[in-house]
């Protein structure tokens, strides 16, 4: 078996059809979909946020693929998201950040599912860029989780849900925030704010992801 065949899946992510382990995850038909849809794929960032990029919407075949490796570990699917997240990344030509960071999980969530989804997108995202990565937020053990609120609570909630780890300087550095799915932007916003005050001088925003019209 060859690396490629431990790393990357047998079928479509996306559609579900055969492929070989060259097609990286990702079917011809649907990868030319793909790279269509970020050409014409102009979003305004949340506060704080300098720019987002997502990959696509979550409705469909992506939305099918993040579920699978966010509730059911599939981790084959990481490394066919990451490749969509920097293609997409490539075409909006920003510059090459200093810093790749996360969307932080509690502790708990992180312990049931076995992993943060966005810290192995955003690892994946480092090792390929050759940047470093490094965990700089934290989430509040009991707050609430952004999918069960409405979306005018989802910006209250996020406000007070994380915090900064003690310890880190991004005076002058240029962030990139990843995050698996971007819906009201109100998580990302927070996190940005909190990236900022520890002296971040740009902070982007990159998704594989974006729901409910962001």
């Amino acid at each position: 078996m060859s690396i490629a065949q431990l790393v990357y899946p047998s079928h479509c992510m996306l559609c579900g059809a055969f492929i070989s382990d060259q097609q990286h995850g990702i079917c011809p038909d649907c990868r030319r979909a793909a790279e269509k849809q970020m050409e014409r794929s102009f979003l305004r960032p949340p506060r704080y946020v300098d720019a987002l990029v997502c990959a696509g919407s979550y409705a469909g075949g992506l939305g099918q693929a993040i579920r699978r490796m966010k509730f059911h570990s599939q981790r084959a699917d990481i490394q066919p998201l990451t490749e969509l997240m920097m293609t997409a990344w490539e075409m909006q030509q920003l510059p090459k950040p200093m810093l790749v960071t996360c969307v932080p999980i509690s502790a708990a969530r992180a312990h049931m599912r076995g992993f943060n989804q966005s810290a192995a997108l955003a690892q994946a995202i480092a090792a390929a860029w050759n940047i470093p990565f490094e965990e700089t937020l934290r989430r509040h053990l009991l707050s609430r989780r952004q999918s069960e609120l409405h979306a005018a609570d989802r910006w209250k909630n996020a406000e007070k849900a994380y915090y900064a780890r003690s310890r880190v300087d991004l005076t002058g550095k240029t962030v990139v925030l990843i995050d698996d799915v971007v819906t009201t932007g109100a998580t990302a916003s927070a996190c940005a704010m909190l990236l900022r005050d520890m002296g971040a001088q740009k902070v982007f925003l990159l998704a594989a992801a974006r729901a409910g019209g962001k």
